[in-house]
């Protein structure tokens, strides 16, 4: 079999896909190169949650023990209704138990540490991105912002929802608004919030949710109903967003007191892309430049994470880049609609508006039995890869 360790990788986006990839190709020697768009080369944004099937992977290379380390071991959830009523309760140890990881909840900025340390020394350039890029069959070529160019027999596009190297693959695809936006932020745990348990809180129109995702650290996301790019939403301040989500019962009131004026509100549209094909002759789509997911599963990152190690995994495989490609689009491309799916229909309905929907969808979570919700958990989160 060839051996296709000697190709030259260039790697765009230093985010949770481009990253986890970085750290892969390092344990397999693969050679590349990693840009950012971003001067200062930080995570934005709160927390995230990490399913047992990313840790499965991370596992594969080590890194479980740091994350481990880093992060917040998740038992219970509970799913509420708007007064704080529990209408589900899961219980996240079973799939410990039968696959030995956990899930965690953990900040954006400890992942990054973690993955940087993976990583290791590599050549890495921040406040760049592709002017132009020449792209064939046998390699593309690219010229920089900083007027370099190189040549690469494989482009890697991980730079996010609104990925510049989509349009290369596809053309031109904008991502699908899904009707509500949403904050994240991470406040103190100074509401007493029992500190390995999830909350997701339905209203009408409106959501809250509650991850523990370290020593006393909450990270939380409230969404709400709302034209795209809403400059009313924008404009909204902390003491905005406890009234927005005033009237909710719980943990809620006492959480939202703990926002101050300092703390960083994170507001995004709730999107997801579908794209028909996610390679293009020497470019290759990753993470949410591929296969964004809306918020409503706590799978997107794990799912940026399981591409990494496909992609990897037929790299190091296959008789040839274009037989690694095909191969990771047909290993990837179905898992990820399905999920994107799931995610989707969780988020329209939990997004009902009408006190009626609200109610019928409140009942029926409260009549599904225990049992199916560990089955559709474990058949969701722990399909081998």
């Amino acid at each position: 079999m060839p051996d296709l360790s000697h190709i030259r990788v260039l790697i765009t986006g230093g985010g949770i896909g481009g990253l986890t990839l970085a750290s892969f190709f390092r344990r397999f020697g693969f050679s590349y190169e990693l840009i950012e768009k971003t001067a200062e080369w930080k995570p934005i944004g709160a927390g995230l949650t990490l399913t047992p099937n990313a840790l499965r992977v991370f596992d594969r290379i080590g890194l479980v023990e740091a994350l481990l380390e880093k992060g917040n071991e998740l038992y219970t959830g509970d799913v509420l209704d708007e007064r704080g009523n529990t209408l589900t309760h899961i219980d996240y140890r079973f799939l410990k138990e039968k696959y030995g990881f956990p899930t965690l909840g953990i900040h954006r900025t400890a992942l990054h540490e973690v993955l940087v340390a993976a990583m290791g020394p590599a050549q890495v350039r921040t406040g760049i991105t592709i002017d132009r890029l020449e792209n064939g069959p046998k390699g593309a070529t690219a010229t920089f912002s900083d007027g370099s160019a190189g040549t690469y027999d494989l482009v890697v596009g991980a730079d996010g929802i609104y990925s510049q190297l989509r349009a290369h693959c596809n053309g031109a695809i904008a991502p699908r608004y899904a009707g509500y936006a949403g904050w994240s932020f991470v406040v103190p745990n100074e509401a007493g919030f029992p500190g390995r348990h999830v909350v997701n809180q339905l209203g009408k129109g409106r959501r809250f949710g509650v991850i523990p995702i370290g020593r006393e650290q909450l990270y939380c996301w409230a969404s709400t109903h709302a034209p795209r790019q809403d400059p009313a939403l924008r404009a909204l301040d902390y003491q905005g967003v406890q009234a927005l989500m005033a009237g909710m019962g719980g943990h809620l009131h006492a959480i939202l007191q703990s926002l101050r004026p300092d703390t960083p509100l994170y507001l995004g549209d709730a999107e997801d892309v579908h794209v028909a094909q996610w390679y293009r002759q020497s470019v290759v789509l990753l993470g949410d430049a591929a296969h964004a997911i809306t918020p409503n599963l706590g799978m997107g990152a794990s799912m940026a994470v399981e591409d990494a190690w496909v992609l990897t995994q037929c790299l190091h495989r296959a008789n040839s880049i274009p037989d690694a490609l095909l191969a990771y689009e047909m290993r990837r491309k179905p898992r990820v609609e399905h999920v994107s799916r799931l995610s989707y229909l969780a988020g329209a309905v939990g997004q009902w508006r009408s006190p009626a929907a609200g109610m019928f969808r409140d009942r029926s979570l409260g009549l599904l039995p225990a049992a199916l919700h560990a089955h559709n958990l474990e058949d969701l989160m722990m399909r081998e890869i």
